[in-house]
Formats: structure tokens, C-alpha cells, sequence
């Protein structure tokens, strides 16, 4: 078991003697304050404590036992279809759009044909907010779906390569924070 103070101890300790080349803290130490957070304070840090007080914060209460259960329910529903859902699409676009704009600068010549086959002459971050847009809103058409679809696959491949190319990088990529908190 651990001891409460375990993991403040090895993160205050570590951190600054582990620093990456910009000063900041590694994400192992992010991960490990992210973690004595949900441990210390489960009703907000823990992802059930912030679903549940995004729930409660729609229906303006502050006890889930003191909601009748079709009112949470319902509340419960429409938070996981609107807001939930509009949060993780904007934050997927978002990392795509970065993707896609490091891919754009640096990318191999075949990904780049293949990002100029799939948007010609248009303007990645343009076409990315419009995108987003429309998938949030509900109205995306199947051509804009296909043209994203094969943008996300032209990134997923170039990650891929720069992971098998590069051991350390790769292996810097793989252990990166999902943009998805659980």
C-alpha cells in the first residue's frame, strides 16, 4: 500500500533533478501528481468524481444522492451527448490539427502528395475548423468524413514512421499522456 506522501515525495525529489531540456517536468512526474491528486481528492480528480460534477453542475446540485435518479439519469445522458462529447471532439481536432501541421512542415514527400490529394489547394487548419464544425454541429457529409478520415490515417502513418525510425523518439511518442484524462 502506499504511503500518502509517497508520491509527493518522489515527484518533488526527482523533478528537478530529471528536468527535459526545457526545464519542465518529465511526463512520469505528471503522471505521478495527476495520480496523488485522484488519490487525495477522488470527487474531483478521479473521472468518475468530474463526470459525476459535471452531471450535478447541469442540474445545479451538489449531492448525487439527494437527485432523484430519472433526473440524473437524464442530466447524466445529456452530458455524455453534448458536452462530453463536444470537449473530446474539439480536443481530437485540436491534436490532429497540430499533427497535421508538423506533418505539413516536415513530413515525407509521399504523405505530403497524399495530404495534397485529399485537400487541394486547401488550407489544413481552414479545412480543420470547418471539419470540426460540422462534426459537431452533425452535419458533416460523407466526403468531408472521408476527407478526414484519410488526413487522420496520413498522420497515424507518420507518427508510425517517425516511432520506427527513431527508437527514443518513438518510444518519447508512445509514453506521451493520452489527450483523454480517464
Amino acid at each position: 500500500m502506499l504511503r500518502p506522501n509517497v508520491l509527493t515525495e518522489s515527484s518533488q525529489n526527482h523533478s528537478t533533478a530529471v528536468s527535459g531540456a526545457a526545464g519542465g517536468k518529465r511526463p512520469i512526474f505528471d503522471t505521478l501528481d495527476d495520480l496523488q491528486r485522484r488519490l487525495e481528492d477522488p470527487g474531483r480528480a478521479s473521472a468518475a468524481g468530474r463526470l459525476t460534477r459535471g452531471i450535478l453542475d447541469q442540474l445545479g446540485a451538489r449531492d448525487p444522492l439527494k437527485v432523484p435518479a430519472r433526473d440524473f439519469n437524464v442530466a447524466a445522458e445529456k452530458y455524455y451527448r453534448e458536452e462530453l462529447r463536444s470537449r473530446h471532439l474539439m480536443e481530437a481536432f485540436e491534436a490532429l490539427s497540430k499533427d497535421l501541421e508538423a506533418l505539413a512542415k516536415s513530413g515525407p514527400r509521399d504523405l505530403l502528395r497524399a495530404m495534397e490529394a485529399i485537400l487541394p489547394g486547401d488550407a489544413i487548419a481552414g479545412f480543420l475548423r470547418r471539419a470540426c464544425l460540422e462534426v459537431l454541429e452533425g452535419r458533416a457529409d460523407p466526403s468531408l468524413l472521408q476527407r478526414l478520415i484519410g488526413l487522420t490515417l496520413c498522420a497515424v502513418e507518420w507518427d508510425s514512421r517517425r516511432a520506427t525510425r527513431d527508437p527514443v523518439q518513438g518510444a518519447k511518442n508512445a509514453s506521451s499522456p493520452s489527450i483523454h484524462r480517464a
